[in-house]
């Protein structure tokens, strides 16, 4: 097998389940007295939620609350199993998955959405009720939990093959990773051209505010340039309001996200050209080959935007890579704050202090960077 995207599909996607379904459970009732409960509860008091390591539970107090609401003596009880199998599934559908960042709401279905790229995962839907669980909180019809008959995960099922190879950009950085996995070499291959691609470091913030309208500000530089921008957010519901600022802001532009895929290619096509900007999610960061306009060289080339970084290195240059490519001019730029997803979720604690103790103190009409080289490091550790 040749692999396209090889660190996409054989390293972050290594672990994602291949499952053939059966025929499906007998249709439970119980998904929306569940969803009503959990609505009631109140975070901390009723159920625990750890943000950073994903994880939420009924406590005590929501076992009491439970057991008058349904009016059971006892909620662990072996009788009560299903019931207390759904108020965990509502409370994690309400808790641990997002409308614009883990799916979205498409003619009535929910779409799941590729943590890597953004984009809509067709067919597929999550296992053990949690599927059904996220369209009662939606509040669409709730369709029949399937069975696993039988799974495999990419892993696994690449490993069965004889002979294995596969291409990508970014494969170097995670050698360490093929070689344990799949005993797979690492061959870097020179570029056709010479990158003349320049990658500044890192703007941060301390707040997300404050990082949010000196991205737009950045934005409004560049475009009275004429030269093209990529600007790249962290979900849909970020892309939407970096949209919704721009638009406020007088500059139109094209949004790429999961609910507007079907215009991609022309707007990939548009992307390049004089005075273009689109706001894109991570589905234009790998494999997008954005060819740049009439006299857009001239220009500087096309700018791209971060305005936060990935969960991986490699993302992160996946998406420098839209600009500069076959030897053309252009740079990136990332924006970063410490209300990032990332940093909140995978942040020391003295970075999660500094957040605390300085969030009050700054305007985020004036937001103020931070070029201390232990920030600059930071992020790009994390």
């Amino acid at each position: 097998a040749i692999v396209d995207e090889a660190d996409a599909v054989l390293l972050d996607m290594a672990q994602t389940p291949l499952v053939i379904s059966g025929s499906p459970r007998v249709q439970s009732n119980l998904y929306k007295i569940a969803d009503e409960l959990i609505l009631s509860f109140e975070e901390q008091v009723d159920y625990y939620f750890d943000k950073e390591r994903q994880e939420v539970w009924i406590k005590n107090q929501g076992v009491r609350e439970a057991e008058r609401y349904f009016r059971i003596p006892h909620f662990y009880k072996q009788s009560n199993r299903e019931l207390v199998r759904h108020l965990n599934l509502s409370l994690k559908a309400h808790k641990l998955f997002e409308r614009g960042k883990d799916y979205v709401v498409d003619d009535g279905e929910i779409k799941l959405l590729d943590a890597t790229n953004g984009r809509v995962l067709e067919g597929t839907k999550l296992q053990g009720g949690v599927h059904q669980a996220i369209e009662q909180k939606e509040h669409l019809n709730v369709t029949p939990e399937s069975r696993a008959m039988a799974s495999i995960t990419y892993q696994n099922l690449f490993r069965m093959f004889t002979k294995l190879a596969g291409m990508t950009g970014t494969g170097k950085t995670a050698e360490k990773e093929f070689i344990e996995v799949y005993d797979m070499e690492v061959v870097r291959i020179p570029t056709n051209s010479p990158v003349r691609r320049i990658d500044y470091p890192d703007k941060i913030y301390t707040t997300l505010p404050e990082k949010i309208h000196a991205t737009i500000e950045f934005v409004k530089q560049v475009h009275d340039t004429g030269q093209p921008i990529l600007l790249v957010a962290g979900s849909v519901r970020m892309s939407e309001l970096f949209s919704e600022l721009l638009l406020l802001s007088g500059i139109p532009h094209s949004l790429l996200n999961a609910q507007s895929a079907v215009k991609e290619a022309q707007m990939i096509a548009e992307a390049g050209q004089k005075g273009a900007v689109t706001v894109a999610t991570n589905m234009a960061g790998r494999g997008t080959d954005i060819k740049l306009g009439k006299g857009v060289s001239e220009l500087g080339g096309l700018a791209v935007i971060g305005t936060e970084r990935m969960k991986s290195q490699r993302m992160d240059l996946q998406l420098r890579g839209r600009s500069g490519r076959q030897g053309d001019i252009g740079f990136s730029q990332f924006f970063v704050s410490f209300e990032d997803d990332l940093m909140i979720e995978s942040g020391p604690k003295w970075a999660q202090d500094y957040f605390r103790k300085n969030r009050d103190k700054v305007n985020p009409e004036k937001p103020k960077a931070l070029g201390q080289r232990r920030f600059q490091k930071l992020f790009q550790q994390t």
